[in-house]
């Protein structure tokens, strides 16, 4: 468990998490959370939830600015889809927030237009334990106070991180009762919806105590092969 303590003088930060770069052939994300579009903890209202999988958000916006992140997830990939190889991060304890970008913070800081931003060699990763919603005021009202990370102490559950080869890409959970509200994602398309990120068909056995309707892995199960590491849980744009 960590325990992050945000003392008065650090007051309304971004978020607080940890980030680090992967390999650039991990050119496909995967998770479990909401989705298909980018969403914040103050625009949640038109994501759904279920599995889901695409290439990485490109900057949707003219001026640089934070993009990207999903929230509420249970597990997050990146995939190399030339051989399969996936690596997974994964909560055991609350949903977290996440995010894959080909630039990182202090690149879209820097940049005043999309045409300075260059791609890097690597794709960045944000794993957050608690983010602040949008908007700061520069044009339009503030974020409202209950989606600012304020001070106090924050915890953190243990997140595993799991490192996936092709043979084991069929992932087995265990439990114990298979719930009637739950229901596999299938990979039909979302009436409206012209993003590339489509619902997986990845077959799971859900138990009734899962906050997941649509494809996604109760809290607690187990996966095939894991290997865990514990990270700092803080970081700050």
């Amino acid at each position: 468990v960590h325990r992050v303590r945000v003392p008065k003088h650090l007051d309304d930060l971004p978020r607080v998490g940890v980030v680090f770069p992967v390999p650039a052939r991990f050119t496909q994300v995967r998770w479990c959370g909401d989705g298909p579009h980018e969403c914040y903890p103050d625009r949640r209202s038109s994501a759904m939830r279920s599995t889901w999988e695409g290439a990485p958000d490109e900057l949707p916006y003219l001026v640089p600015q934070e993009f990207g992140m999903r929230t509420n997830c249970e597990w997050f990939e990146v995939v190399d889809p030339a051989n399969g190889d996936a690596l997974r991060f994964l909560s055991t304890g609350a949903p977290f927030h996440a995010s894959a970008r080909w630039h990182t913070t202090g690149d879209l800081h820097a940049a005043h237009d999309r045409t300075e931003l260059v791609r890097r060699d690597h794709l960045t990763v944000h794993l957050d334990a608690a983010h602040r919603g949008l908007g700061t005021a520069s044009c339009g009202p503030d974020t409202l106070p209950q989606y600012r990370v304020g001070t106090g102490t924050r915890t953190s559950r243990r997140t595993t991180w799991s490192w996936l080869r092709r043979s084991e890409r069929s992932i087995s959970i265990s439990a114990r009762r298979r719930s009637a509200n739950c229901e596999i994602a299938s990979s039909r398309t979302i009436a409206g919806s012209t993003s590339p990120m489509r619902p997986t068909t990845t077959p799971v056995e859900v138990s009734r105590s899962s906050a997941c309707r649509v494809g996604c892995q109760p809290r607690g199960a187990s996966l095939d092969t894991t290997a865990t590491s514990e990270r700092p849980s803080r970081s700050a744009i």
